[in-house]
């Protein structure tokens, strides 16, 4: 398992993100891409599942949404606010080069484990 940290702006806020990557003979071509509660952050609770999940042969993309934990922005619960951050990433993953070919697998607690399916999107 290999961890990058990384960066990648999210409407005018900077995000900061890690990506957990599953060792190549491993590799089951799916990104699990966590998202967590919005009082919470990624260091609180992820790592150690993102850990289990990496050694499992899935890549893993956790984050803080915008103004919580390292990312800038205000800190405050906009569900709007936090869904953009959410779709920014997909569009990230679809075209990183460690993750490109992988499937996404939303993964949240509390309430960024809610349904997104009533919004309509496009990515």
């Amino acid at each position: 398992m290999e961890i990058k940290e990384f960066t990648i702006y999210s409407e005018r806020n900077l995000l900061n993100c890690k990506k957990y990557l599953s060792n190549e003979k491993d590799k089951k071509h799916k990104t699990i891409l966590m998202c967590h509660g919005f009082a919470g952050t990624q260091d609180l609770f992820f790592p150690k599942y993102a850990e289990k999940f990496s050694n499992a042969g899935f890549d893993v993309v956790t984050f803080d949404y915008n103004g919580f934990g390292k990312s800038s922005g205000e800190t405050e619960i906009v569900p709007a606010n936090q869904i953009n951050d959410i779709l920014n990433l997909i569009l990230f993953i679809k075209k990183d080069e460690d993750l490109t070919n992988n499937k996404i697998i939303l993964w949240g607690t509390s309430l960024g484990g809610f349904d997104l399916y009533p919004v309509k999107y496009s990515i």
